[in-house]
């Protein structure tokens, strides 16, 4: 997981961010813009990474897993 201060500016953040430009055309089933989408977490290698998305409907958001292609997704009430 990126801590605070990770989530503002790290290697790890812009690592994750990169790889989120990569598969996000790889993903049209998404319903969010790739801006509201917010990377948590990414691997040692760079290969895949867990994003956050938007709350909806004033519920919390999801969790999903990229690994090249949406892995696995989330959801909490």
């Amino acid at each position: 997981m990126l801590g605070t201060h990770e989530l503002i500016s790290s290697p790890d953040m812009e690592m994750a961010k990169d790889l989120l430009k990569v598969v996000y055309p790889l993903n049209p089933q998404l319903e969010f813009a790739e801006e509201e989408l917010l990377p948590i977490t990414v691997d040692e290698v760079g290969s895949c990474f867990f994003a956050i998305t938007p709350s909806a409907n004033g519920g919390s958001g999801a969790v999903i897993w990229f690994a090249g292609q949406e892995a696995e997704r989330n959801g909490f009430e």
